[in-house]
C-alpha cells in the first residue's frame, strides 16, 4: 500500500479530539478509486504464493493454493511469519506465535460479530489479510495520516462481481490490540461483505458496538454535548448521510450513529436493523420504518430515540471471545509440535 493512502474504515476518532488530521473517509465500494494496487504483498511476498522452496512449513507441509487448508498453519517466507486460516492470513514480523495467535483469534471474533449482527457469513475467498504492525511508525507508514490517532483499520476493495481483497491493518505493540482495535474493524468487514451498500450510520454505529465500554460511553457524553450545544444533526438528516462530516462534527456523528443504533437494536434485533438499513436507500426512510418497524416517519423514530437517551448510557454489546493464548516464548523449532497436537 502506498504510503499516505486513506483507508475507508479508519477506527473513529478519539472522542473530542480536536487535533485530528483532516481526512477524508470513503466507504468500501469507493475504493477502487482509491486504491489502484491489487492484494496485499507481505515484504514484496504475494500472500497468495505457494511457500519459498527452502522457506520451513510449521503446521502443514508446503501445499498449492487450492489444498485442503487446516485450521491454522504458519509458513515462513522470507523475513515474515504468515499465519493461514480458513478466512485470514496473518503477517507478522515478529514471531509464529503471534502470528498463530491474531489468526485464531480473528476466526473467532468473525463467528461471534457476525452472530451479533444477526447473520451467518460464507467462507472469505479471497482471506482477509491481517498485517501486524509491531510500532506506531510502521502502522502510520501503511494507513497514512489516520494512524496518529487509530489502533486499526480495515480496506475492502471490490470487483466486478465481488470482492477482490480485505485488508486489516493493525499495532500488535498495544497489548490489548485482539479486544480493544479489532472487533470493530472487523466488524466494518463483515458489514461490507454481507451489506455492500451500508449508511454511513449504520456501518459506524454497528462498529461501535463493540468498542470498550469506557469508549463508548465517552461517545455517549459527546453526543449528549451535541444535542445540547445544537451541533447534532436531525435524525433524517443523519440517516440519509452520504458522506462523513466535516472534523468538527466528527464527535456528534459517531455518538448520534452508536447510539441510533443501540435504540434500533433494542426496537427490533440485528436482522431488522440491517433490513432497515438497506431498504432506506431503495424506498426512502419513512416507507421502510413504516414497513418493517411500523413508525409513521424519521419523526417518530426520532421521539423514540430521544425518549431511550433519558437516564440510559451506552453499554457494549458482550462478546463471549477471549484471545486464544499461545505457549509462552513460542519459536519455530517448537511451533511444529504444537501444530501437529492440535
Amino acid at each position: 500500500m502506498p504510503k499516505g493512502a486513506e483507508l475507508p474504515f479508519p477506527s473513529p476518532p478519539a472522542p473530542s479530539d480536536k487535533s485530528l488530521p483532516p481526512r477524508r473517509p470513503h466507504s468500501c465500494r469507493l475504493t477502487a478509486a482509491i486504491l489502484a494496487i491489487g492484494l496485499l504483498h507481505c515484504a514484496g511476498v504475494r500472500a497468495t504464493e505457494p511457500c519459498e522452496a527452502n522457506a520451513p512449513t510449521y503446521g502443514s507441509p508446503c501445499a498449492a493454493a487450492t489444498a485442503v487448508v487446516p485450521p491454522t498453519a504458519v509458513q515462513r517466507r522470507g523475513a515474515w511469519y504468515v499465519a493461514t486460516s480458513v478466512n485470514f492470513q496473518v503477517c507478522s514480523l515478529e514471531s509464529a506465535a503471534g502470528a498463530f495467535q491474531t489468526a485464531e483469534a480473528c476466526e473467532k471474533l468473525r463467528s461471534e460479530l457476525a452472530a451479533k449482527c444477526g447473520f451467518k457469513p460464507s467462507a472469505w475467498n479471497p482471506r482477509c489479510h491481517v498485517v501486524l504492525h509491531a510500532s506506531s511508525k510502521s502502522y502510520e507508514a501503511t494507513v497514512g495520516a489516520a494512524g496518529r490517532t487509530t489502533l486499526a483499520s480495515a480496506l475492502v476493495k471490490r470487483a466486478q462481481g465481488g470482492i477482490a481483497s480485505r485488508q486489516i491493518d493493525v499495532r500488535s505493540d498495544v497489548d490489548d490490540f485482539l479486544t480493544a482495535a479489532l472487533p470493530h474493524e472487523l466488524c466494518h468487514v463483515l458489514l461490507a461483505d454481507h451489506s455492500p451498500a451500508l449508511p454511513l450510520w449504520c456501518d459506524e454505529g454497528m462498529a461501535l458496538q463493540f468498542d470498550s465500554l469506557e469508549k463508548q460511553q465517552l461517545h455517549d457524553r459527546d453526543l449528549r454535548r451535541s444535542l445540547s450545544s445544537g451541533r447534532a444533526l436531525p435524525l433524517a438528516s443523519l440517516l440519509t448521510l452520504r458522506q462523513y462530516p466535516a472534523a468538527e462534527d466528527w464527535p456528534a456523528f459517531y455518538g448520534q450513529s452508536a447510539s441510533v443504533v443501540r435504540c434500533l437494536l433494542q426496537l427490533g434485533g440485528p436482522e431488522k436493523l440491517l433490513q432497515f438499513a438497506e431498504l432506506q436507500q431503495s424506498r426512502g426512510v419513512d416507507a421502510a420504518l413504516r414497513e418493517l418497524y411500523g413508525l409513521r416517519n424519521a419523526g417518530h423514530l426520532a421521539e423514540i430515540w430521544h425518549d431511550s437517551l433519558r437516564g440510559s448510557s451506552a453499554t457494549p454489546l458482550q462478546l463471549a471471545f477471549s484471545p486464544p493464548v499461545p505457549p509462552a516464548d513460542l519459536d519455530p523449532a517448537n511451533f511444529l509440535k504444537l501444530a501437529e497436537a492440535r
